[in-house]
């Protein structure tokens, strides 16, 4: 009896090892935009308003930094250790045209994406690892002095931030595994348990989305025409309550007949019709509203994904 039970307690033991891993956050290691901007590899983007932001180039980072490539890969080095699947920002970049990310998914100022969301959006990763470093100098030996912080992909909400470590002062070459190894160490055990506890949290109570739903000037319906007696706003909160995960979803500010914004929680995963099990975003969730918002008033809808965590439907363009 106490073999069979042995047996049992292993087995239950092995599967949700399995399961642990299995709900293991993707992640991407990515330089932190105040580095970005301390060593000038941004550029200067044009806003909807006439003003201007910094946006960061990564392209420009790897080709012109010789170390960054170093740094980035040994930060990936360790969370891969730690059972994280880990999506390389370097491959990112180069997979893809940051210009057609930025520019070409459509012709609206506002609908343009930062390059960081953008790749995040190409690769679909969890959280993003943002590292602030810098090479510094004890005598004749050279360390590296790092800040950490995790961050919800999807809404760049913290999720582990504000830790700093540093390496061993040595001679010669830095040895950068070792100094990323040795600064972690300051922090590591919280670091990670934040990540593990928050990735499955969002398990428990899905991921924050924001759905912005506008008007073409050819739509002939509004946000507050009536369709049996409720506003078109009102049906889509309603849809979004309904399909959301647990019911939390609702209107986000004030409704006009051209706007109406809304939020939602929605599952992590979803399955498709081939029954394939994929994980879900805001533009998965946006499509399925906007095919309710086509039945309901006979109109076609244009949907956008605005990185993971959010999505602009468009009544009545295609």
């Amino acid at each position: 009896m106490k073999k069979y039970i042995l047996l049992y307690t292993i087995a239950l033991l092995n599967v949700m090892s399995v399961f642990g891993q299995a709900t293991k956050p993707k992640l991407m290691i990515v330089p932190a935009e105040k580095w970005m901007v301390a060593h000038n590899y941004v550029d200067i983007v044009e806003k909807a308003d006439g003003t201007t932001k910094k946006v960061p180039n990564y392209y420009k980072a790897f080709t012109t930094d010789q170390d960054l490539s170093k740094f980035i890969g040994a930060m990936e080095a360790f969370m891969t250790e730690q059972n994280y699947e880990v999506v390389n920002l370097e491959s990112a970049v180069a997979d893809m045209d940051k210009q057609d990310a930025i520019t070409d998914m459509d012709t609206d100022a506002d609908a343009q994406l930062d390059p960081l969301d953008a790749l995040l959006g190409a690769v679909e990763c969890d959280i993003t690892v943002k590292l602030n470093y810098e090479i510094k100098k004890d005598g004749g030996e050279k360390f590296i002095e790092m800040e950490v912080g995790a961050y919800d992909a999807y809404n760049n909400k913290p999720v582990s931030t504000g830790h700093i470590g540093s390496g061993t002062p040595a001679a010669g070459s830095l040895q950068w595994t070792n100094q990323i190894k040795e600064g972690v160490s300051n922090f590591k055990d919280q670091f990670i348990s934040n990540i593990d506890q928050y990735f499955q949290r969002l398990f428990e109570n899905g991921r924050q989305i924001i759905i912005r739903c506008n008007r073409s000037e050819s739509a002939t319906a509004t946000y507050s025409k009536l369709y049996d007696d409720e506003s078109l706003a009102t049906l889509i909160e309603d849809f979004i309550t309904d399909n959301a995960l647990k019911g939390n979803g609702n209107i986000d500010g004030a409704v006009t007949k051209n706007k109406a914004n809304f939020r939602a929680q929605i599952p992590m995963t979803y399955t498709d019709k081939k029954g394939r099990t994929k994980a879900a975003d805001a533009y998965w969730f946006g499509r399925k509203i906007a095919s309710f918002i086509t039945d309901t008033t006979g109109e076609p809808c244009k949907v956008l994904p605005l990185g993971l965590g959010a999505v602009r439907i468009t009544l009545g363009a295609e």
